[in-house]
């Protein structure tokens, strides 16, 4: 079997003609390199030098090889660089899925800080709800999941995961502009609203779910009228006036006629995290997670800056 170590050794003799030489540049005895040319000559089947008394002499078919040998050494050394770059978390592929608003607002930011920093990285990327995301990840389909928790409706995690905590988001109270010369007290909050028509997601999701427990927090229980999982959507309704809603930071964007508040209420936060299973090992996690939370304070200023706070 060829030895890259050898390869090396072959190309700096053949460059100085001599095994006292090759050996004085590589930090070898003259009788070191004869050996690893002799252990070559043997893997090769063909003999590279012939020794006589006054020195060594190339034969034809040591010049012949000489060539591939240097693209063999080169590659070999591409290979080790990749190799190293691949072991310091500079380099390699990473399987990253996401729900949609992180998708959206915190994962691009993230990949960018890791193009620029590390640009032999490379991202795949997938979406989905963490109902969906987190049988795949324990099944290895992918390395690394971001998905969310809401204070109010705690999850229970699989064993097998390892959680890391990214971003703590407000949830933001969307009004429509009538609202604010008319029924909404901002020093008795919620309470004010409690007559109002409320927009929430779907039925039985963390984000219906955690409505209920902050209004019931206050004192009332929401009268839904609107349904819809989608953020747009949802503040869409709100710039219309048809109701009110609660919806998380990152799925808020500044509209015309929605005031956003933030606002004092027990359980008023959800929780994103990354996440993935114990057993594996893949070099880029920690690099990745790191972009991710630099991501996250990056976008906890922007959010304070667009809420007005």
């Amino acid at each position: 079997m060829l030895k890259s170590s050898h390869i090396k050794t072959f190309l700096v003799v053949l460059k100085t003609s001599s095994f006292a030489d090759a050996g004085r540049e590589l930090g070898y005895t003259a009788s070191a390199v004869s050996q690893q040319m002799l252990a070559l000559e043997k893997s090769v089947g063909v003999t590279l030098f012939e020794r006589r008394a006054q020195g060594i002499k190339p034969t034809a078919a040591a010049n012949t090889l000489a060539t591939q040998a240097k693209n063999a050494a080169a590659a070999m050394a591409r290979l080790e660089q990749q190799a190293a770059s691949i072991a310091s978390g500079d380099a390699g592929t990473l399987w990253l899925a996401s729900f949609a608003t992180a998708g959206e607002r915190l994962v691009p930011h993230a990949i960018v800080d890791l193009f620029l920093t590390r640009p032999a990285i490379e991202v795949l990327l997938d979406e989905g709800e963490p109902d969906v995301l987190l049988p795949r990840l324990l099944k290895g389909e992918m390395n690394l999941v971001l998905a969310y928790e809401y204070s109010a409706v705690p999850r229970r995690w699989p064993d097998e995961l390892v959680r890391h905590l990214i971003l703590r988001e407000d949830l933001v109270l969307l009004i429509p502009s009538r609202l604010t010369d008319k029924s909404f007290d901002a020093r008795s909050g919620l309470t004010s609203l409690a007559k109002e028509r409320w927009i929430a997601t779907d039925a039985g999701t963390a984000g219906a779910t955690s409505l209920n427990y902050v209004c019931a927090a206050n004192g009332f229980s929401p009268h839904v009228a609107f349904r819809s999982n989608n953020y747009a959507t949802i503040t869409g309704l709100v710039a219309a006036g048809l109701g009110v809603a609660i919806v998380p930071a990152l799925g808020y964007d500044p509209t015309p006629n929605v005031i956003a508040r933030r606002f004092d209420a027990k359980f008023a936060s959800r929780m994103v995290y990354a996440l993935h299973t114990s057993e594996d090992e893949h070099l880029l996690l920690a690099t990745v997670i790191s972009s991710l939370k630099r991501a996250a304070k990056r976008i906890d200023t922007s959010q304070l800056e667009k809420l007005g706070a």
